[in-house]
């Protein structure tokens, strides 16, 4: 398996980094290898190996004084939590990276975090918090100027007002986010939206508006 043979490789070159950051003691150099072999078990799925790494991380940020690094690394730990559907635990993190993300004002630390925290309340059914802390995260991507992130909240929005039977608030989000997937020309997102807005006529019985966006999802879809 390719990917496999990948991770072995960026493992075995971080680890060998690591030997390096060990012998020059440095926290900030030590705490982004911990972390970066935490990213790879996280995409190898291995969470009890990531984890283990992310925290190992969070040691070395808090010892360096690093709040960014400090707040990156309870991201990372909220969502091995999220995954693991630990959402308790998951909100705790993500709170605390949101805390440390506001302390040092970094804008793309508090939109990830207020997008993680929104995320985990709609996953809980708790719809008023998630529809709040995704706001929080529209602003801060909008602050930013993050494109690919306000589309993203967007269509969490979106998927929030859709739970809650709100069709027209579900439309208006669904097209905002559409309109940056247009800007961005990124065409999987597009055919989520164009599917998206799709589901929402269909439930207005709007069949023949619907009709036309799942053409052109299909016509996407075999471009993809």
């Amino acid at each position: 398996n390719m990917y496999q043979s990948n991770y072995e490789k960026a493992l075995n070159y971080l680890f060998r980094s690591l030997e390096i950051a060990k012998t020059l003691s440095n926290n900030n150099l030590l705490a982004r290898t911990y972390n970066n072999i935490g990213l790879v078990y996280d995409n190898m799925t291995d969470y009890s190996k990531a984890i283990t790494w992310y925290f190992k991380s969070l040691q070395q940020f808090e010892a360096a004084g690093d709040k960014n690094g400090v707040a990156m690394a309870n991201n990372n730990i909220g969502g091995i939590y999220f995954n693991q559907e630990n959402y308790i635990k998951a909100l705790e993190n993500f709170k605390t990276a949101l805390d440390f993300s506001l302390e040092v004002n970094n804008t793309k630390g508090i939109g990830n975090a207020y997008n993680n925290i929104g995320t985990v309340y709609n996953q809980l059914g708790d719809h008023k918090e998630a529809i709040r802390n995704f706001f929080g995260a529209l602003a801060a991507r909008k602050q930013e100027e993050n494109l690919r992130g306000m589309a993203d909240t967007y269509h969490n929005i979106a998927m929030v007002f859709f739970s809650q039977r709100n069709y027209d608030k579900a439309l208006e989000n669904y097209n905002a986010s559409l309109e940056i997937e247009e800007r961005l020309n990124n065409k999987p997102g597009l055919a989520v939206s164009y599917n998206s807005i799709a589901e929402v006529l269909l439930l207005q019985k709007k069949y023949k508006d619907a009709r036309s966006y799942l053409e052109k999802a299909y016509k996407l879809a075999e471009e993809i």
